[in-house]
């Protein structure tokens, strides 16, 4: 399996979703709710912590706190993608806050993929394995949770849990995404599921 710089690791660039009108069915797929966000990359390598926007651009200093706190969640030459999602006063996910988001404002870093494990290239690996590393190599926190992913026919009464959730706290959901747990690269689909996103 290929190696990833043993120094800096460079980024790399996202998987894009495609808008679907339906939700596939069976155990194959694993659905994940998707809060409106901005889509970025934490890495911990020889140069440090930072977290990259979806285009590659060092976002760092703008969240201080979640910097922070993925150093203490990675481990070195790891990388994770994931989506920055602020929080409005009332603890409700908020795109408008997300945008104007200053060094005080409450920012977290939901992770829903590894794409190096301690120096190791693991995007060829399945879904369901990366997931399962996840779990292991990544100690998570307030500030960098895990993305909750529902797999196969299970995904109906956690997904809509998630839903009522976010229907009752107005939260900023933006879309479900899916994504086949064999699957070598993570690749998704995305259905808009509320007006507010």
């Amino acid at each position: 399996m290929p190696q990833a710089n043993k120094r800096t690791i460079q980024f790399i660039p996202p998987m894009e979703c495609l808008p679907v009108d339906h939700l596939p069915e069976g155990d194959e797929w694993v659905y994940e709710l998707k809060l409106d966000g901005y889509r970025s990359e934490g890495i911990r390598d020889t140069d440090g912590v930072r977290i990259l926007s979806r285009n590659g651009n060092d976002v760092s200093k703008k969240y201080p706190r979640v910097v922070a706190a993925l150093g203490s969640a990675l481990m070195k030459q790891t990388v994770v993608d994931g989506e920055l999602v602020a929080f409005d006063d009332g603890g409700r996910p908020s795109f408008n806050v997300m945008q104007n988001a200053g060094q005080g404002t409450h920012v977290v870093f939901f992770v829903f993929d590894i794409l190096v494990d301690r120096g190791r290239d693991v995007k060829a690996l399945p879904l369901s394995s990366r997931r399962s590393l996840l779990e292991t190599v990544v100690v998570f926190s307030d500030l960098v949770p895990e993305s909750g992913v529902a797999p196969g026919e299970r995904s109906g009464s956690r997904l809509g849990r998630n839903l009522s959730w976010a229907d009752s706290s107005s939260a900023a959901l933006e879309s479900i995404l899916w994504s086949s747990a064999s699957m070598k690269e993570r690749s998704c689909s995305t259905r808009r599921v509320s007006g507010r996103g």
